[in-house]
């Protein structure tokens, strides 16, 4: 197996993804393989710097991480490999992994075709197999159609056009900004500092991250940049300019200038290039010219002169405009809503009181990945957030190799264990005010005819259900559909859950009639989630924005699988907000007297 020079974040996820592949096609224990995706979930998205938390020999503290990985990862870090991932690897060719890289590709399909067209080299793989889609050799492999193969071809040909770095997600990006932003502040001499572009309209990936710096004092500022204690070179530096290198390989630039000039720059760089455009052609109607440094008078008196501003609210108060919310400035409506007055009121972190999807480590031979908090854990990080309810929300058991008595008798026991943490707090509540209240809930597979994976009497038991697509993505658009309606059909669900299906970089997700789920969500009062998981973030804005104009309701989940994932809510918020979503629009924005009532209620089945 080989290993990477530089061990990052994302690279060490890949290595624990890549084991969690090897180990799937092996027919390894399921338990297994979830554990290895666990922890390189956990480790993508914890934000602290990996090294200083080996180090520190606290590997075992991020979320997913087991002791037995934690040593893995030890040994990683000492030797550069690991004699135990060498060995589940061996007989596996180096190709496999290479086409784990492709879009829409998982493990099985990779496994299959690496072994067919014997990609034993890694560096030649992708090469190899095009050439075997171009000559039409994949359609003929037992169950590969001739549209998969273009699927694969497709892939393999975008990844090509991929020249420069990959995009990094939205929460590692901010993780990198979150770190560096006080470390530049404690300077004094930088007054302050902004993430641009992307990052700051928080787009769902991020290319390289950019930063913003107001200061009199351009040289001690960049001085201070460049001895950053995760740099690990300089590539560039003068005047106001710096950019370096990152340990994790990530590139970032720093720009700074006069605080009279902070808010100019900031609105510049934000983006987007679209945005831009259209407050540029805007301006222009009024004589106006803009710029990084201000905005200039190209006619009458003035002409030639600058007005330069601190503050982005005065850039655009200006030029008539309300000030715009970056998430918002995607070269659409804005700048007419804005002129009008007519922005939206965006829904902001403060206003949410509960999350209604998140998994426990309640034992109930879950289908899929368990969490790993008791209720208690979760109750307590919850409440730290100001929360007044939480659903529970694991995965249904696994219906393979096992009795519907012992599923009933599980969910029984489930059941009990939540109404008896409800009671329990109850009591607490009414001696020292307020507390979190657990609704019962599921997130539900919904099987390739539509139907959902619970027996029947198992339903009466639940507040409410989520509802979620977890197999058979390959379907086609109108077999799909029908296969969600019938699902939101059933008077248990409230929620239809993550519901493109995408996975940032490894899933591009699945198509829906969207006009008939829109429909049927409005008439039925079914909500549609933003599932704020970093490689997730679905609903898209895009359908957020068209959801709300349906007249259709959303809920921002964190899905959860720890109780720490419960603090990644605002990346969901930051979607809502792209898509125009105000507090109304959200109904986990609701308090727990008023939800209550909604998430028990059923549908009528007519």
């Amino acid at each position: 197996m080989e290993y990477p020079k530089d061990l990052s974040l994302r690279s060490i996820a890949q290595i624990l993804e890549n084991i969690a592949a090897a180990y799937e096609v092996q027919g390894e224990d399921q338990f297994r393989i979830r554990a290895y995706q666990n922890a390189a979930a956990g480790i993508e998205h914890t934000g602290e710097d990996i090294r200083q938390l080996w180090e520190q020999k606290k590997l075992d503290d991020i979320p997913g991480v087991g002791v037995s990985i934690a040593q893995h990862l030890d040994e990683l870090f000492r030797t550069g490999k690991v004699s135990h991932f060498d060995q589940v690897t061996k007989k596996l060719p180096e190709g496999f992994f290479e086409l784990l890289k492709l879009e829409g590709v998982g493990p099985k399909t990779a496994f299959k075709l690496a072994k067919a067209f014997q990609l034993k080299n890694a560096r030649e793989a992708l090469a190899q197999l095009k050439t075997q889609a171009q000559a039409g050799q994949i359609q003929k492999l037992p169950g590969f159609a001739q549209e998969t193969e273009q699927n694969i071809l497709e892939a393999i040909e975008e990844r090509e056009q991929k020249t420069g770095p990959e995009r990094m997600g939205l929460f590692l990006a901010q993780s990198y900004a979150d770190r560096m932003v006080p470390y530049l502040e404690a300077n004094q001499a930088c007054l302050h500092v902004e993430p641009l572009g992307s990052l700051r309209r928080q787009a769902p990936t991020v290319g390289d991250i950019d930063l913003a710096m107001a200061s009199s004092h351009p040289q001690e500022c960049i001085d201070h940049f460049i001895r950053y204690p995760g740099k690990q070179k300089i590539l560039a530096q003068g005047g106001n300019t710096a950019r370096i290198i990152l340990k994790d390989g990530i590139q970032v630039d720093l720009k700074v200038v006069k605080p009279k000039e902070f808010g100019s720059l900031l609105q510049h760089f934000t983006g987007s290039k679209q945005h831009n455009i259209m407050l540029r052609d805007y301006a222009l109607q009024l004589s106006l010219s803009l710029s990084e440094y201000g905005i200039k008078y190209t006619r009458g008196k003035k002409k030639g002169k600058t007005e330069h501003f601190d503050k982005e609210e005065d850039f655009y108060r200006f030029l008539g405009l309300d000030w715009i919310p970056p998430e918002l400035r995607e070269g659409t409506e804005e700048i007419e809503a804005a002129k009008d007055g007519h922005l939206p009121d965006l829904v902001e972190l403060e206003d949410i009181k509960g999350d209604l999807h998140v998994h426990s480590d309640i034992a109930i031979a879950t289908s899929h990945d368990g969490g790993e908090s008791s209720l208690e854990e979760l109750a307590q990080v919850a409440q730290e957030l100001g929360y007044e309810y939480l659903g529970v929300s694991d995965h249904n058991p696994k219906q393979a190799g096992i009795s519907t008595k012992k599923v009933l008798s599980l969910l029984k026991a489930r059941k009990d264990k939540i109404d008896q943490f409800n009671s329990s707090h109850e009591r607490h509540v009414k001696n020292r005010g307020q507390d979190v209240f657990l609704f019962h809930s599921l997130e539900v597979d919904i099987k390739p005819d539509g139907s959902l994976a619970l027996p029947e009497p198992a339903f009466e038991m639940f507040d409410f259900l989520i509802a979620s697509v977890h197999s058979s993505f390959s379907q086609d658009k109108r077999r799909m559909t029908q296969r969600v309606l019938r699902a939101l059909a059933h008077p248990k669900v409230k929620i239809l859950g993550h519901q493109t299906g995408r996975m940032f970089g490894s899933r591009p997700g699945y198509e829906l009639d969207w006009d008939q789920i829109f429909a049927f969500c409005k008439e039925k009062d079914i909500f549609l989630e933003i599932n704020a998981w970093p490689k997730r973030l679905d609903l898209p804005e895009h359908l957020v924005k068209e959801a709300i104009s349906r007249g259709v309701r959303l809920v921002i989940d964190t899905d959860s699988h720890s109780a720490q994932h419960l603090k990644l809510m605002h990346f969901g918020v930051s979607v809502a907000r792209r898509g125009w979503a105000q507090k109304p629009d959200i109904v986990n924005a609701l308090p727990l007297a008023k939800i209550k009532g909604i998430m028990k209620e059923e549908k009528r089945k007519t």
